[in-house]
């Protein structure tokens, strides 16, 4: 059964003027009379951590606050097996996700889209995303035919740049992750996996787009320990390591 939607003007101008350009949010559930509501819980998807999620979006909150001294803006970060509950529980009134789970919530649950995340590294942004397939440089891992036989992480089974956009990568080459790999297991977060790689606890791994570059920058990692499989070649003007297509941003 699809949801009705029921929202004052003035709260979706708020959250448009506020993020726009730069997340992607959307209706989790009906809000009859949001208006008088002094709380507004808006859930995150907690792809590197409930942590990180608090550090990037916290800032976020406090300026929506300051937009409106009436309402007070909660931070949900959510795990890859929370978003839909708090989306059926009606526990947010709206989700920050990736667009997997946007579709999957659109079909299910009746939320609607409002604006599409920006991702701007250097001079550039973009409003797509993919997954990075990639090793330690010292390895013998050049193509993903080169994974056959190997110890495999990925991020979670539900998550669509840390994980689906690989299996459906790999499948494309003819590879069945399920029986080619000597293991495949899940690391729950993107840097989980990018350490499991670096330290040699598995020999091949997959995270979004982004991730290896945000890591390196914030001093955690050093790209020179990592390689990109080849199987596809450099997307124009896409600013990020890729090795799958690319599809739309949170």
């Amino acid at each position: 059964m699809r949801i009705t939607f029921s929202i004052k003007k003035n709260i979706i101008q708020i959250v448009l003027t506020t993020i726009v350009g730069i997340l992607s949010i959307c209706f989790a559930f009906p809000i009859p009379a949001i208006a008088h509501k002094t709380a507004v819980h808006i859930g995150v998807l907690a792809k590197r951590g409930k942590e990180i999620a608090r550090h990037k979006w916290q800032p976020t909150m406090h300026y929506l606050e300051s937009m409106n001294n009436d309402m007070k803006f909660h931070l949900v970060p959510l795990g890859f097996d929370e978003i839909i509950p708090a989306v059926a529980s009606k526990e947010i009134d709206f989700v920050l996700t990736n667009s997997a789970y946007y579709v999957r919530l659109e079909v299910d649950y009746g939320i609607q889209r409002i604006v599409t995340l920006k991702n701007k590294r250097l001079d550039q942004t973009t409003t797509r995303f993919g997954g990075v397939i990639f090793s330690r440089a010292d390895s013998n891992i050049n193509s993903c035919k080169d994974l056959v036989g190997k110890s495999f992480m990925a991020v979670d089974h539900r998550s669509f740049g840390g994980w689906l956009m690989a299996q459906y990568h790999l499948q494309s080459h003819g590879i069945n992750p399920e029986t080619d790999f000597k293991s495949l297991v899940f690391g729950g977060t993107h840097d989980a996996v990018v350490y499991a790689v670096r330290d040699g606890l598995v020999e091949g791994g997959t995270v979004r787009t982004d991730t290896l570059e945000r890591m390196a920058r914030e001093g955690k990692i050093d790209l020179k320990m990592f390689k990109v499989t080849a199987d596809r070649g450099p997307e124009a003007n896409f600013p990020f390591l890729v090795t799958t297509k690319l599809y739309p941003e949170w």
